[in-house]
């Protein structure tokens, strides 16, 4: 199950996560599936600190109730930023038991850019939908949803930025 919050907060915000997301220091190494097919497919990722996490004060301004229960009282497990660029490959992979909250972290996006994610259906190969890259909008994926992210097209005039932040999830009931 996923759920899209599209403006959960005001412009300034969005500008002070954005340059928070633009200053981080990336390292080189991510992926989104073990194996020798994704090996050369690696990509950017900033992983954040709790000292991180305080001074972006990402989750303490999150204003959307619905979002703040589907948060409940759970802490972060882990948070990171992804920086794309158009030569990226993305495989479809899911979070076991985590639930994720996705944050696009761009102030401008066209669609023509590309960027989008894809939720996937269970068996992880058949497309159930596709979320454009909207500039601050929040993606809420349950645990174990497979999907994939989408690099910008070679026009896009930027990196394509997400902010992720992992919870455990809840016994569904």
């Amino acid at each position: 199950m996923y759920r899209l919050f599209p403006e959960p907060f005001s412009y300034a915000e969005m500008q002070e996560f954005y340059e928070f997301c633009y200053r981080s220091k990336y390292t080189i190494g991510g992926t989104d599936r073990l194996g020798d097919k994704a090996r050369p497919h690696q990509y950017l990722t900033s992983a954040y600190s709790e000292e991180d996490m305080d001074n972006m004060n990402f989750l303490p301004r999150i204003r959307d109730q619905k979002l703040l229960d589907l948060i409940g009282d759970r802490e972060p497990l882990r948070s990171f930023v992804n920086l794309t660029i158009p030569q990226n490959v993305f495989f479809s992979h899911a979070h076991m038991g985590e639930d994720t909250l996705v944050y696009y972290a761009n102030l401008d996006w066209e669609q023509e850019w590309a960027g989008e994610t894809i939720i996937y259906e269970e068996n992880g190969v058949d497309i159930q939908t596709c979320i454009p890259y909207k500039p601050g909008q929040v993606l809420w994926m349950e645990a174990d949803s497979p999907h994939a992210l989408r690099p910008p097209a070679a026009c896009a005039p930027y990196y394509r930025f997400t902010f992720a932040v992992f919870f455990k999830s809840e016994p569904k009931e």
